[in-house]
């Protein structure tokens, strides 16, 4: 599931300037990606293909550093998630992990309501139910190819798309704990990229929320990294270069990753129309 930011009492519950001159770069290749709620190709992602890493040890790790913490104060708010304190952040992480398995489980090709067991207890302790649902989807998802064909709800039809979504969740609410507790959050650059990646070429164009106008240029601070997000009729199209839009954030990879999911930061510069970052950096599903 993406990597919610509930707004207010009506979140969801846990169940369920001159704009891209940013000084001087090295020239990258242009990639031309086009995302649409129809497409059904996969492929999409220069840098996600491009991952080394595990992503599920990855995601083992940034889940167990999240209950560590929701253990400590579980009350504790989250602002980054109006309307939810750390237990909650850990019911909605444990619910996600319910339904991808039972998703890639059971070779689902639509959503379906969790098991009995899996909804999380209304009272007292997350960390053992937490245990379970974590123990069973890193189970399911190492059962199966990444390349075997599985529905998602985005144009990925794929095993890997969910391989990839819970370690950009897990990596989005990690940074969400670390943040409510004061603490800086260190996100990988290599899962940065390849996040902001899936949000523009998958996520948002999977939303059933309006498109933005405009156009958003992004830039790395930190190394390599430049994307330019424009809607064609209503249609994301992405491309990896340096070329100026409408409004551009320039700042390190991991910055970018939070702002692009709704996480306001300081180390992130915007230039250009301020209405039109805005209007993008409310988009998030």
């Amino acid at each position: 599931m993406m990597a919610i930011r509930p707004r207010g009492d009506n979140a969801s519950s846990p169940e369920t300037r001159n704009v891209g001159q940013c000084g001087r770069h090295r020239p990258h290749p242009t990639h031309v990606l086009r995302s649409s709620s129809n497409d059904t190709t996969s492929g999409y992602s220069v840098y996600c293909s491009a991952m080394a890493l595990d992503h599920l040890a990855a995601v083992e790790h940034m889940t167990e550093a999240i209950r560590s913490r929701v253990e400590v104060d579980p009350n504790l708010d989250v602002p980054d998630c109006p309307g939810w304190n750390a237990r909650r952040l850990l019911a909605h992480m444990g619910s996600v992990h319910a339904m991808m398995s039972n998703l890639v489980g059971t070779r689902a090709t639509s959503f379906g309501p969790p098991r009995p067991d899996q909804k999380a207890p209304a009272e007292g302790s997350l960390s053992d139910w937490f245990g379970v649902r974590l123990t069973e989807v890193l189970g399911v998802l190492r059962e199966r190819p990444v390349s075997d064909p599985q529905w998602s709800w985005t144009a990925d039809h794929t095993v890997g798309f969910y391989h990839r979504r819970l370690l950009f969740e897990s990596a989005v609410h990690l940074a969400d704990i670390q943040r409510a507790r004061g603490e800086a959050p260190a996100i990988d650059r290599e899962i940065a990229v390849a996040g902001i990646d899936e949000f523009f070429q998958l996520m948002l164009p999977a939303s059933t929320k309006p498109k933005p106008v405009g156009s958003l240029h992004l830039h790395c601070t930190d190394g390599d990294g430049e994307w330019l997000v424009r809607n064609v009729d209503d249609v994301i199209v992405t491309t990896h270069e340096h070329a100026k839009g409408d409004a551009a954030w320039r700042g390190p990879a991991s910055a970018l990753f939070l702002y692009a999911w709704g996480r306001r930061s300081d180390s992130v510069e915007v230039l250009g129309d301020q209405a039109v970052s805005a209007a993008w950096a409310s988009a998030a599903p």
